[in-house]
C-alpha cells in the first residue's frame, strides 16, 4: 500500500470544529453525517433541499421519513428499507449502488432518479412511480409487482431477471432498453414502445400473459398484437423507424427483412450522422444473432470510412466515442474479448494518405485470414497521427493475430524505427496465460466431473465451455502498444 503522510488532528480539534461548523443541521453535508454508521438503527424526520452524496448506509429503516429536494448522489445503500410512512420527491439517486433494499410508500413516489445506478434486489412493489428516470442502469433481480409506472423513463437500461407482474407500464418511455429474462405475467406495456425494448421478442413464448394499450383504457392480448403485426409495420415504416421494424420483422419470422432493416437504419443514420442510433441498431442485431461477422465488418469499415470524412467536424470526438461503445457491445454480447493495438506513427497530418495506406494494409492480412474476427480502426488527427486498431474475437484467434500484426509492423518499419521490445514479451506473457488457463480449467471439470452421474455430466460440459470462454477472455483483455519513436 501506499505510505504517504497527511496531517492529522486530535479528537479535541475535531470537536471544536464540529461545534462551529454545527454539520449536522447543513443541508449541504456530503457524508452522512446525520445518520452515523451504527447497524441496525431506525430513523425519522422531514429532510427537505438535504445533500446526502456518497452516503454509505447499511442495514438501516426509515419510518416517518420525508424526502424533498434531497440528494444520495454517489451513495452506497444495502439491505436499507424505506416504510410505508416514508415519501420522496424529487430525489436523486445518480450513480448509486443499491441492494438488497425496499421502496415502500402510500403516496406516490416522485421524480426519482436512478440514472446509470446499479440496483440488485431491490423491492418497489405496490408503489405508484411517477415522473422518474432509470435512463443506463442496471437492474438485476429487482421487483416491481403490482405497480404503477407513469412519465417514467427506462431508455438504455439493461433489465435482467427481475420480476414486472401486473405492472402498469403503458405510460413511459422503454426505449433501448434490453430486457433479459424477466417475468412480465399480466404487465401492461404501450403499443408504440413495445418494439423499441431490446431482446423483448427473443422469447416470445414468455409474452403470453402481456397486456399491450391500444387506445385510451383498452388493451389488446399478446397474441391480438402478433395478429395485428402488420399494422405495426406499416406504422414504424412510415416513420422511418427501424429498430422497432427491425425487431417486428423479427417476430413474424420474417430475418431477411428484419436484418434488412438493421442496413437500412444504418445508412439513413450515417447519412445524419446519428451514430447513437447505429449503436442501438448493433445491439439489437447482435442480441436477435442477425448479423455474421462478416457483415459488422462491413458495417465498421462504413463507419470508419465516415468517420475519415468528418477530421474537422466539432463533433468528432462524441462520434469516435460512440463507435468505441459499438465495439465494447460486440465484443460483450458475443462473450468475446478485444484486442487493441495503439500504434504511434510519425506521420504528420500532411502525411494522413501514407498512415491510410498502412491501416489499408493491415486491413489487406486481417481481411485474408480464415478467423471468425471484427476489427475497426481509429485514426487521431492530431499530429503526429496515432492509429488504434480494436480487433474482436475468440481469445486462441487474437493470440493469433497480435503476433502475425507485430511481425508485420516489425517488418514494415525501416531500420531506424523500432518496435517496442516489450511488445513481444507481452504476447508471449499472454499465450502462456492462455494455456495455463486451459490446463487450470480442465482440471477442475476432471474433478467436478469425477463427482458427478454420468446423466448430469452433459450439463457440466456445457457449463464449463461458457464459463472457459469467459474466464480466458477476461484474462486475455489487453492492449499492446506498438511504439515507433521520430527518427534520429
Amino acid at each position: 500500500m501506499f505510505q504517504k503522510y497527511i496531517p492529522t488532528f486530535s479528537a479535541t480539534e475535531e470537536e471544536e470544529v464540529y461545534k462551529r461548523l454545527d454539520p449536522a443541521n447543513g443541508k449541504a453535508c456530503n457524508n452522512n453525517i446525520l445518520w452515523g454508521n451504527s447497524l441496525n438503527q431506525v430513523y425519522s424526520g422531514n429532510y427537505h433541499g438535504f445533500s446526502f452524496k456518497r452516503s454509505n448506509l447499511i442495514s438501516s429503516r426509515f419510518d416517518d421519513a420525508h424526502f424533498d429536494h434531497c440528494n444520495f448522489t454517489g451513495s452506497t445503500l444495502n439491505d436499507v428499507h424505506f416504510s410505508e410512512s416514508c415519501s420522496f420527491t424529487s430525489v436523486n439517486f445518480l450513480r448509486s449502488f443499491i441492494s438488497n433494499c425496499s421502496f415502500s410508500s402510500k403516496e406516490q413516489l416522485h421524480v426519482l432518479n436512478f440514472s446509470s445506478c446499479t440496483l440488485s434486489n431491490v423491492i418497489f412493489n405496490n408503489i405508484v412511480l411517477r415522473g422518474s428516470y432509470f435512463n443506463s442502469a442496471k437492474i438485476l433481480n429487482c421487483y416491481f409487482d403490482n405497480s404503477k409506472i407513469m412519465s417514467t423513463s427506462f431508455d438504455n437500461c439493461t433489465i435482467m431477471n427481475s420480476s414486472f407482474r401486473n405492472c402498469n407500464m403503458r405510460n413511459l418511455n422503454l426505449e433501448f432498453s434490453t430486457f433479459i429474462n424477466n417475468d412480465l405475467d399480466g404487465a401492461q406495456f404501450s403499443f408504440y414502445q413495445l418494439p423499441y425494448i431490446i431482446g423483448i421478442f427473443k422469447h416470445p413464448e414468455k409474452l403470453e400473459k402481456i397486456k399491450i394499450g391500444c387506445g385510451k383504457n383498452k388493451t389488446i392480448s399478446f397474441l391480438d398484437y402478433t395478429q395485428r403485426l402488420n399494422d405495426s409495420i406499416i406504422y414504424f415504416t412510415s416513420k422511418k423507424q427501424f429498430l422497432p421494424l427491425a425487431n417486428l420483422y423479427y417476430l413474424n419470422e420474417q430475418i431477411d427483412i428484419a436484418k434488412n432493416s438493421i442496413f437500412v437504419g444504418i445508412d439513413e443514420a450515417l447519412l445524419r450522422n446519428d451514430y447513437t442510433t447505429i449503436k442501438f441498431l448493433i445491439k439489437l442485431a447482435l442480441n436477435l444473432e442477425l448479423l455474421t461477422y462478416t457483415e459488422i465488418n462491413q458495417i465498421m469499415k462504413e463507419i470508419d470510412r465516415y468517420l475519415n470524412n468528418l477530421k474537422d467536424d466539432i463533433n468528432i470526438s462524441y462520434y469516435l466515442l460512440q463507435s468505441y461503445e459499438i465495439q465494447n457491445d460486440i465484443q460483450n454480447m458475443f462473450n468475446k474479448s478485444i484486442l487493441s493495438f495503439k500504434i504511434d506513427t510519425t506521420f504528420n497530418n500532411e502525411q494522413f494518405g501514407e498512415a491510410s495506406e498502412l491501416c489499408q494494409d493491415i486491413d489487406n492480412i486481417l481481411s485474408s485470414i480464415n478467423r471468425d474476427v471484427n476489427y475497426s480502426f481509429n485514426l487521431s488527427h492530431n499530429s503526429p497521427i496515432s492509429i488504434v486498431l480494436s480487433v474482436v474475437g475468440a481469445v486462441a484467434d487474437l493470440m493469433g493475430i497480435s503476433s502475425l500484426i507485430y511481425n508485420f509492423i516489425e517488418k514494415r518499419l525501416n531500420k531506424k524505427r523500432k518496435v517496442n521490445n516489450n511488445v513481444k514479451e507481452t504476447i508471449n506473457r499472454y499465450n502462456q496465460l492462455f494455456l495455463s488457463s486451459i490446463d487450470e480449467n480442465i482440471d477442475n471439470l476432471k474433478t467436478i466431473l469425477s463427482k458427478t452421474k454420468k446423466d448430469k455430466q452433459g450439463e457440466i460440459i456445457d457449463d464449463f465451455r461458457l464459463k472457459l470462454l469467459t474466464s480466458i477472455g477476461e484474462a486475455v483483455d489487453i492492449n499492446l502498444a506498438l511504439v515507433m519513436p521520430e527518427n534520429n
